[in-house]
């Protein structure tokens, strides 16, 4: 394309974007724009689109968007009860699940882009998160930060700093990326962190976890965080609630909402299944059902357990009060299905490029593994009640086992570890022994390694194995529990 240029005096022009010639005929000749890719943009993008596909699969294995998210309703928490000063958080935000467009642009109006996620057990806030994470993605822009899910369980706020547990999570989770991009993009503030469930944290870190968070938030940058509403009461006593952070707190379901949710997950070939089920629940808005089905959690088991016909598992059965006299015998009956129900089945979705490797099941893990699942959560939901303490630590493990029966395996593991040990230095002394040796010292190897073996047993093995038990008898008795093992960090490049 050709455009006069006034007068005729041919010239060049450049500037850092275009540059263009022109001749004596009074005619443009040339022009272009040079434009460089910004890499941290570029990086930016690209980690987007990966967290992006990784959400939208992992949405549609739970079935979060099938064919519609369950509408639980998020109210504003006041100021006074768990928020900051409305000037600095902006206007209050409220929203549903069901309209995620809206929840959605209500964030990104917010003064720093935070959010506290507040609800009980079952309540959705996890889902919301993960609803939340795919709404932004979708909307993300050149310069807007790239949203990630994180669980904050594996966090140490006392000696961890939130950029730096930051950086190892995204290490991890994505390993295509290089340390210096993350690096730079949490610094840049290019990194959106969604971090779920501050209540999965020890009690006495969470107070901890927020002043550490408030101290990372003080140069700017957003976040969301999700958590129990009692938990999160408790944990800003001693500390701070989360600075210029609205809070949104989720509403039960009424029965009307839950039996419409029901209704519109039902293709018309089975609506009549779950007509009688949804008519209970508009009959009776205080009955058991009513009530059970209130919770977010509760209501999608109810859709799964029973979403497949079957002669003998019809819904309207959790109307029966002799079965089902309680709103808490609907809860077990429901939890009881939970694993067999979320269990992965079938052929395994292929990898996703970016991210890092899944383990691959067999066809065995496939088969039994729910059974075994539900064998183990068995065994540590005993272990918890045992305790009386929602915390699960892995050294606490064997307080489950009689005293009496954990010290004997205590003793016995620990003497025969230590005994094992003497008895093979003591065999490679021998056998140095019997190479270099005189004649009637070979003789009698055989023979003598057999009794130094027994001597080692005797005088070290059972003096271990009984100070090791007293040693775990006397730190539980003083204690209340199992000692917990210290951490010691080792540099190994630098020999400490």
């Amino acid at each position: 394309m050709t455009t006069p240029v006034p007068g005729g005096t041919s010239g060049n022009f450049f500037n850092a974007a275009s540059a263009w010639t022109s001749g004596d005929h009074n005619v443009q000749n040339n022009y272009f724009t040079v434009r460089f890719p910004d890499p941290v943009e570029t990086a930016a993008q690209k980690l987007g689109k990966v967290v992006l596909a990784q959400w939208r699969q992992e949405a549609a294995l739970r079935g979060l968007l099938d064919p519609e998210p369950i509408p639980v309703r998020w109210h504003a928490r006041s100021s006074r009860e768990s928020g900051d000063h409305l000037r600095l958080t902006g206007n209050p935000i409220e929203g549903s699940a069901a309209d995620l467009g809206s929840f959605a642009c209500a964030f990104l109006l917010l003064r720093q882009r935070r959010l506290v996620v507040l609800g009980g057990a079952g309540s959705g806030k996890t889902t919301l998160a993960v609803l939340l994470v795919i709404e932004l993605l979708q909307r993300m822009r050149e310069g807007a930060p790239a949203p990630v899910l994180l669980s904050l369980a594996s966090s140490r706020p006392r000696v961890e700093h939130l950029a730096t547990w930051l950086e190892q999570q995204l290490l991890r989770e994505y390993p295509y990326l290089s340390a210096e991009t993350v690096r730079i993009l949490v610094q840049d503030q290019r990194i959106l962190p969604v971090l779920d469930g501050l209540d999965e944290l020890p009690t006495a870190d969470r107070p901890e976890a927020l002043l550490k968070l408030n101290s990372a938030l003080a140069a700017g940058g957003s976040l969301v965080l999700t958590c129990r509403t009692k938990d999160y009461a408790e944990a800003i006593g001693p500390a701070s609630v989360l600075r210029s952070a609205a809070v949104v707190q989720a509403d039960p379901l009424t029965a009307q909402e839950a039996s419409g949710y029901l209704l519109k997950c039902a293709t018309p070939q089975h609506l009549a299944r779950w007509q009688p089920l949804a008519d209970a629940l508009t009959r009776g808005p205080f009955s058991p059902v009513a009530r059970a089905l209130s919770v977010p959690l509760l209501l999608w088991l109810c859709r799964v357990v029973y979403e497949r016909p079957a002669p003998d598992r019809l819904p309207v059965r959790l109307t029966n009060p002799c079965s089902f006299p309680t709103a808490e015998a609907i809860e077990r009956h429901l939890l009881h299905a939970l694993v067999p129900s979320v269990y992965p089945s079938g052929p395994q979705p292929p990898p996703q490029p970016g991210r890092k490797a899944s383990r691959r099941w067999s066809k065995e893990d496939r088969d039994q593994g729910s059974g075994r699942v539900s064998r183990w959560f068995g065994y540590l939901a005993g272990h918890l009640k045992q305790r009386r303490k929602p915390d699960l630590a892995w050294w606490e493990l064997g307080t489950s086992m009689h005293p009496l029966s954990r010290l004997t395996v205590i003793g016995l593991v620990s003497g025969a570890s230590i005994g094992l040990m003497a008895w093979l230095v003591d065999w490679v002394i021998y056998t140095l022994a019997y190479v270099v040796g005189p004649a009637p010292w070979r003789m009698s190897w055989p023979a003598s390694g057999v009794q130094v073996g027994r001597m080692d047993v005797r005088d070290i093995g059972l003096p271990a194995a009984l100070v090791f038990a007293l040693a775990h008898g006397i730190g539980v008795a003083f204690k209340g529990t199992a000692l917990e093992p210290s951490r010691v960090q080792i540099d190994i490049r630098s020999g400490r």
